[in-house]
């Protein structure tokens, strides 16, 4: 299960220094980070986010793997029918 952590600093530079700290501290296995994100708001509202894992590559990279993944299993399966 995971767990949602939400923490809040006065300046940017302050997140910015804490996440890559918990980079570091995942390198060294201390913990584990599923993804992580700094979110500013400037000065006319308007929200950017800062994320850690870049989820578009991740979904391309899940998305290769799971038809790689059906192109080596479905010859398997058809040659165990075609067995029986």
């Amino acid at each position: 299960m995971s767990d949602l952590i939400v923490i809040s600093f006065k300046g940017q530079d302050t997140a910015d220094q804490v996440l890559n700290k918990l980079r570091e501290m995942q390198k060294e296995y201390l913990i584990d980070l599923e993804d992580a994100c700094v979110v500013v708001r400037d000065q006319n509202g308007k929200v950017r986010l800062k994320q850690a894992v870049n989820l578009t590559s991740a979904g391309a990279l899940g998305g290769a793997l799971a038809s790689v993944g059906g192109t080596i299993t479905t010859p398997v399966f058809s040659a165990r029918r075609s067995a029986s």
